[in-house]
């Protein structure tokens, strides 16, 4: 069945999209999933997997699986959000495969870590020898190649706490008292990072308790914020657009 449209797609220059469902249950590897005959995976010459992002419910991963015609690439992450709804494609790639996906779907996850796996990792390292400075935490993140939204979901998951050090000192970062291996589930409530980053605002511009401009919701990680005018317009809120909470506190708005 497939060969005519292979014959009719040479013939013509063409590029043929096909789509299929995944079945449920073990597998090799993710490609082996597709439901019908092995023939539709076999045939492309390029497979792309959707999945559920393991560590955020309304974020969906496009993975790469099988890849005959290029170097294998890195994949992509969206949300679907809005009314009516849109596709919100993320700005950072997504370092982790089909094949690494359906490992951890199956509980036999052998392949690499997630980014937001690797910054939990990464982040518990570097404060496990005591509070850092929040600016020299995201610049040494940066430099491992840690995108600041992922840095702040892994922040989230290890509970980071932020606190002056001193008066008139730099904000520092230190793990919970109660820091084991095991991360938290979800991330704390946005307030206490809110209250963090009003104390640390400076003019119009509300920012991390670290000098930063503040990237993603603590709840679920989202870089898409939105601004609320309240009070009659003199002040201003952001929320998340995804989940609707309240990113920062209100901040006064100069006449």
């Amino acid at each position: 069945m497939l060969a005519p449209i292979a014959k009719l797609a040479e013939q013509h220059g063409a590029a043929v999209l096909m789509v299929a469902h995944r079945r449920k249950g073990a597998a090799q590897s993710a490609d082996d999933t597709a439901l019908g005959s092995r023939a539709f995976t076999g045939l492309a010459r390029s497979v792309w997997h959707i999945s559920r992002d393991p560590d955020d419910d309304q974020r969906r991963l496009l993975l790469p699986g099988k890849s005959n015609l290029a170097a294998v690439t890195t994949g992509l992450a969206f949300s679907i959000m809005g009314e009516p709804a849109s596709v919100h494609w993320d700005d950072e790639p997504v370092r982790m495969s089909a094949d690494d996906a359906l490992a951890r779907e199956t509980g036999n996850a052998t392949g690499e870590l997630s980014a937001l796996d690797e910054a939990v990792a990464w982040l518990a390292e570097y404060l496990a020898t005591g509070p850092h400075p929040g600016k020299a935490v995201r610049k040494a993140a940066e430099a491992d190649g840690i995108a600041n939204r992922t840095l702040d979901r892994a922040r989230g998951k290890l509970q980071v706490k932020a606190e002056p050090d001193g008066f008139g000192g730099p904000w520092v970062w230190r793990l919970p008292d109660d820091h084991s291996t095991e991360c938290a589930n979800v991330a704390p409530e946005s307030t206490e990072y809110a209250k963090e980053d009003a104390l640390a605002h400076t003019g119009d511009t509300v920012a991390h308790s670290d000098g930063s401009a503040l990237h993603a919701c603590s709840h679920c990680g989202s870089t898409d914020l939105r601004e609320v005018p309240i009070h009659d317009g003199r002040s201003i809120r952001r929320d998340c657009s995804r989940c609707s909470k309240m990113v920062d506190f209100p901040v006064w708005r100069p006449a």
